[in-house]
C-alpha cells in the first residue's frame, strides 16, 4: 500500500483491475486495467485530484452510472418480428 501511495504521489500512474465502490452512486464499478493517477486540478492548480482513466474520479464513476443504466434500459425493451417495441417494467 505504500508503495502504491508513493507511485501515486510521484504523478505516475498505477493500474487497477478490480471493482472500485461509489459512495454517491451506492454501487460497485467494474475497473479493468484501469490507469489511476493525481494530477493538478484542472480548475484549480493548487489541488490535487485522483483520476481513472484520465478522469476526475468523481467523473469516471458517472460516467460508468451513465453507461449501466443505459445498458438497462435498453434491455429493458423487446422488439418482436414485425419491428414493434414492448417496454417491461
Amino acid at each position: 500500500m505504500k508503495k502504491q501511495t508513493a507511485t501515486l504521489i510521484s504523478g505516475k500512474p498505477i493500474f487497477y483491475e478490480g471493482e472500485l465502490y461509489s459512495e454517491e452512486h451506492k454501487r460497485r464499478f467494474k475497473a479493468e486495467n484501469s490507469g489511476s493517477q493525481v494530477v493538478k486540478d484542472p480548475k484549480d492548480k493548487s489541488k490535487l485530484v485522483l483520476c481513472i482513466e484520465g478522469k476526475p474520479i468523481g467523473e469516471w464513476f458517472k460516467e460508468q452510472s451513465d453507461k449501466l443504466f443505459t445498458s438497462i434500459r435498453k434491455k429493458s425493451y423487446i422488439e418482436d418480428r414485425k419491428g414493434i417495441k414492448y417496454k417491461f417494467t
